[in-house]
Parts: C-alpha cells; sequence; structure tokens
C-alpha cells in the first residue's frame, strides 16, 4: 500500500512504488477461513452371481473405519480429554464452529474408538520410561466421574506418559519404572519417590527465602542410599550450580553465593 498524498506538502507522491519509498508500517490481521465438513459417501453396490444368483455386496476400503475420520475423531478426543469439556459442551462447539451436526452418543463412541486406537503406543511409551536417563515426575489431584483420583506425569527428553492412578503412592511409581530405576529421577522431594527410587536423585523445592540452615532441616526424609552420587539443585539464587553430595552425607554446606 502507497500514500497518495504527502501529509506535510500536500503534494502528489510517485505511485511507481520506487522514487523516495521507505520501509513504514506493517499490520497483520489473522482471521479463520470458513470452515466447512468434508463429507466421503461410499456407495457400495451388489451384483448377482451369474450362476448362483446370489447377491455380492462390494466392502469398503480397509482404510474407512467408523463413521468419523481421523481428523474429527482427534478433535473430540482433545475437546474431552485435553480441554475436559464435557460431551454436551464438545457437541455444541461442532455444531456452531465447523457446522457438524452428531449426537451425544456418536460423541462418544467416537472418544472410546480413539482410546482404543492410541492404546498401543501409549504402552509403548510407558514401556520405554524405565530405560531412559532421566525423567522429571510429579503427580497432582484429579477427578475422574466425580472421584478423586491422582495425575502422574513422566517427562522424558521426547515424551511424556500421564497416568491417572486411584493412589499417591509409590506402587505408581514402581507400576511404570520398576522397582529399581537405573536413570536419574527427578522430583519435588515426595515421599513415595524415596520410598520408590533408590539411584540417582535430582531434588527441587528450595524457595528464595530458606538459608543455608532451612535448607538443612528441610532434608526430610534423609536421602536415600544408593551406589551413585544423589545431586541436589540449588533454586536459591543460582538456577543452576548442581550441588553434588555423598549417598549418605548428612551435613551440607551450602555454597558461598546462596547464603548472600
Amino acid at each position: 500500500m502507497l500514500p497518495a498524498q504527502c501529509i506535510h506538502c500536500e503534494k502528489p507522491l510517485p505511485r511507481d512504488g520506487a522514487t523516495g519509498r521507505v520501509p513504514g508500517l506493517r499490520h497483520q490481521v489473522t482471521e479463520l477461513p470458513p470452515i466447512q465438513p468434508q463429507i466421503t459417501e461410499y456407495r457400495c453396490h451388489r451384483s448377482c452371481g451369474p450362476e448362483c444368483g446370489k447377491e455380492t455386496q462390494a466392502p469398503l476400503p480397509p482404510e474407512v473405519a467408523g463413521d468419523f475420520g481421523p481428523n474429527l475423531a482427534a478433535l473430540i478426543a482433545y475437546l474431552t480429554v485435553v480441554c475436559r469439556m464435557p460431551r454436551r459442551g464438545g457437541l455444541a462447539l461442532l455444531e456452531q464452529v465447523p457446522g457438524i451436526h452428531l449426537s451425544l452418543g456418536s460423541v462418544q463412541s467416537s472418544w472410546e474408538e480413539v482410546g482404543v486406537a492410541v492404546a498401543e503406543p501409549c504402552a509403548e511409551l510407558e514401556e520405554q520410561l524405565p530405560h531412559e536417563p532421566v525423567i522429571n515426575s510429579d503427580e497432582t489431584g484429579y477427578r475422574t466421574d466425580g472421584e478423586k483420583c491422582w495425575l502422574w506425569a513422566f517427562v522424558a527428553s521426547i515424551f511424556v506418559v500421564y497416568k491417572v492412578a486411584l493412589t499417591r503412592g509409590a506402587e505408581v511409581l514402581v507400576q511404570l519404572l520398576g522397582s529399581i530405576f537405573a536413570g536419574t529421577l527427578c522430583s519435588d522431594r515426595y515421599q513415595a519417590y524415596f520410598s520408590c527410587h533408590k539411584g540417582s536423585m535430582q531434588l527441587f523445592g528450595l524457595t528464595s527465602n530458606e538459608t543455608s540452615s532451612e535448607f538443612r532441616k528441610s532434608q526430610k526424609p534423609p536421602m536415600p542410599s544408593g551406589s551413585a552420587a544423589t545431586r541436589w539443585r540449588c533454586t536459591r539464587a543460582c538456577s543452576d550450580c548442581g550441588i553434588v553430595f555423598a549417598p549418605d552425607q548428612r551435613s551440607v554446606t551450602a555454597p558461598s553465593h546462596v547464603n548472600s
């Protein structure tokens, strides 16, 4: 876009786009294009056998399963699982935005089909967890159908495994990581991690108000024993100092920059 007239001398400006042209304002407007559902109809014809006279119907292509394509099924699963949107809320969104009219039962059926489809890759990721060199783990309260559960997160280098469990106990760690985890487990010093994991552990939780004395007192439960050193990360003044302790060391002397 080029201005037609100079706002200072009110003279016409050149329109060739080259003379006196300098970089100016760049303004972008983001908009969604109209979303229209795409419906593909498969017509499976029947033919009669030349000798028996019985009908044979053409089968659907192998890639056609169910009434919804993979993109729509993935969107339904995303709305109900990741966004935790009620089924009726997801149904209303599909009707108002892309104009797809479904029944409540169809939404539930599609959600269940996605669960079956991702069961195998999810199991493969769970099997890989015990072999990861470093895992960050945490857990939080979570409700499913009104029942209080716990949502566990296990963050590896290139993937994340979420596990909804009825307990916050160490049995969840044993189930996913095994009775002996050979890698480094990063946690927030919750008791379950100490009762399960005996190897290297990287712990987080030192607040900005804690002194070195308070830091020593906060070592509850005690550091676990093991063949490898237990690594604690100081997060008070230096987010990446990496203090290293012997397996059974009890006294802690904080670095000088922590006491300042």
